[in-house]
């Protein structure tokens, strides 16, 4: 790998979105967590992403997450409701 194409004078500001589709990318062909954070960041400047963001979105891809958008849990209500303990 070359040397980073970041350049102080860069100030190309990648959305959120675009870094995720990198990350998927980057898993997808075997990439490290450490390199792909790495590559990111030597590409886009520092600070653009982190080892543990990367390594969460990995564990994401890899439970079959295939959106690259943040999405709330949805609560089962039926379920949540249910008290901790047996009363009988």
């Amino acid at each position: 790998m070359g040397g980073p194409c970041y350049h102080a004078t860069d100030r190309v500001e990648m959305d959120k979105w675009s870094i995720r589709a990198i990350i998927f990318c980057e898993q997808h062909h075997g990439t490290s967590v450490s390199e792909t954070t790495a590559k990111i960041n030597d590409a886009f400047g520092p600070d653009t992403t982190n080892y543990r963001t990367v390594y969460n979105w990995y564990k994401r891809f890899d439970n079959g997450e295939r959106s690259f958008d943040i999405r709330r849990a949805v609560v089962d209500q039926s379920t949540s409701m249910k008290p901790l303990y047996d009363e009988s």
